[in-house]
């Protein structure tokens, strides 16, 4: 008999974002928020696709929900990168001013940061996001 490996619904909903099944990814976030389970990480993977469709006031709504829920690295750097994108640049600094260099565990995301102050002319800030983008081990996968 074979084993299957299955994957959680968010697993799920991540993978059909990634294939660029935006219906598929949608729904399974929001059955996910519906269910009360891993409503944060729902609400960040909602704001992602709305990024990628170009609801960016939307997506920084959903981000506000995901760091409401769970105030992770990962979901203020998504927040801050929309904030660059929409040209707020007091949100941009006001997020940035939560997240110090050294709680930032990915090279990517230490890069938005910098990429997001730089659209700011923050550029001397920047660069300490860079520096540690640059520095960063690789990471591992999971």
């Amino acid at each position: 008999m074979s084993q299957r490996h299955s994957i959680g619904p968010l697993q799920q909903a991540f993978a059909h974002f990634e294939k660029g099944d935006i219906q598929q990814a949608h729904k399974g976030c929001v059955s996910l928020i519906q269910a009360g389970e891993k409503v944060g990480e729902a609400y960040h993977l909602l704001a992602q696709i709305n990024v990628s469709v170009g609801q960016l006031h939307k997506a920084a709504e959903l981000c506000k929900h995901a760091i409401a829920h769970k105030n992770l690295v990962e979901f203020r750097v998504l927040l801050c990168k929309v904030y660059a994108l929409l040209g707020q640049t007091d949100g941009v600094i006001a997020i940035a001013n939560t997240v110090q260099v050294e709680a930032i565990q990915t090279p990517i995301h230490a890069d938005t940061l910098g990429v997001a102050l730089s659209t700011c002319n923050e550029h001397a800030r920047a660069l300490v996001y860079f520096s540690a983008a640059v520095n960063a081990p690789n990471p591992t996968p999971n």
